[in-house]
């Protein structure tokens, strides 16, 4: 991503929170794909639609202090710590700085044995897991489902893997040969080695699946829907974060055009597959949801949920980050805010 689309300025701070809103001093911010894609140009048509345009403040959720309450705010007080995600929609409203006014259900308590610089990466990724699975795949508590994720080691994967096997799911995971040992170690369930000339005929004989939730590489997204399609069981999801909704808005010579070709691609998947093979397509998608996040953070908070060990950065180091996530150096980066930009 080019780096000239990076610079921090100045912007009015909040100082009288909306009724039911906070305001939250920042302690640390995690970087998420979708910031890279935004600062790229990612959904600038929709934006645009929205009466939304660039400069955006990015970030996608964060951890820090509570400084304000509003006066309808019933369930947070000044000076709890917290944990909070925006929608990538709320683009003028994003966590990359030093204070932050979201409401109140945007936010859960911070787990106590974490750090501001450990929590800061959960809730984004762990609610776009949590959306995908508990709304799209009607996964819950009561209902032991056996579930395949592919890519538990990416951001997405690695928390929605844990969280399956908190609630009693039989799980199923894939990574790549590096990462295979890290995901063992997690004890949540299989993992399949995808550079295994075998690991096809080793997903089939753990399945079928009443879910399958791909967090795979956007390039793989053809692959991984080939091979997962059979796996499934009759009336079994199949959730994809790789939908090119935004994408074919982007690329279209017009927005209504790009709304019309973006959405009949996903709404003719979905006819074909229950047509053909009986199962139900879905575009995962992040979604705010209090108690999603809440139900994160206690989990989090019993050990069960354990997210990446982060890369940590001062925010005025952003470019020396950025470097670093290009190149593969660090997985996982959070920007710490707590001193002067």
């Amino acid at each position: 991503m080019p780096q000239k689309c990076w610079e921090w300025k100045k912007i009015s701070c909040p100082e009288k929170p909306g009724h039911q809103n906070v305001i939250i001093e920042v302690k640390a911010a995690s970087l998420n794909h979708i910031d890279l894609w935004l600062g790229n140009g990612y959904g600038n048509k929709l934006f645009e639609k929205l009466g939304v345009y660039p400069p955006f403040v990015l970030g996608r959720d964060g951890s820090g202090i509570i400084k304000k309450v509003g006066s309808s705010v019933w369930n947070y007080l000044q000076g709890q710590e917290v944990i909070f995600a925006v929608h990538p929609t709320e683009i003028n409203g994003g966590t990359f700085a030093n204070y932050i006014e979201i409401p109140q259900w945007y936010i859960a308590r911070k787990p106590p044995n974490l750090s501001f610089e450990q929590s800061a990466g959960l809730p984004y990724a762990g609610l776009t897991g949590w959306s995908a699975l508990v709304k799209y795949g009607g996964v819950g508590k009561n209902e032991k489902k056996t579930v395949l994720v592919h890519g538990g080691a990416g951001a997405v994967g690695f928390l929605a893997i844990q969280y399956l096997n908190a609630i009693g799911c039989s799980v199923v995971t894939t990574c790549k040969s590096k990462d295979l040992q890290r995901l063992v170690d997690l004890k949540v369930g299989e993992v399949v080695d995808i550079e295994n000339e075998d690991y096809g005929l080793l997903l089939n004989g753990f399945g079928p699946y009443d879910v399958i939730l791909d967090c795979s590489p956007v390039t793989q997204r053809a692959h991984i829907e080939n091979i997962s399609i059979p796996l499934l069981h009759k009336g079994g999801h199949f959730i994809t974060l790789n939908g090119d909704f935004i994408r074919s808005i982007d690329e279209s010579p017009s927005f209504l055009s790009g709304l019309f070709s973006g959405s009949t691609e996903g709404t003719i998947k979905k006819i074909n597959y229950f047509k053909n093979y009986g199962i139900h397509y879905h575009w995962g998608l992040f979604q705010n949801d209090a108690n999603g996040l809440q139900e994160i953070s206690c989990l989090a908070e019993a050990g069960k949920i354990i997210p990446h060990t982060p890369s940590v950065y001062q925010a005025k180091d952003f470019k020396k980050a950025l470097e670093d996530y290009e190149s593969n150096k660090a997985k996982k980066i959070v920007f710490q805010f707590d001193v002067e930009l």
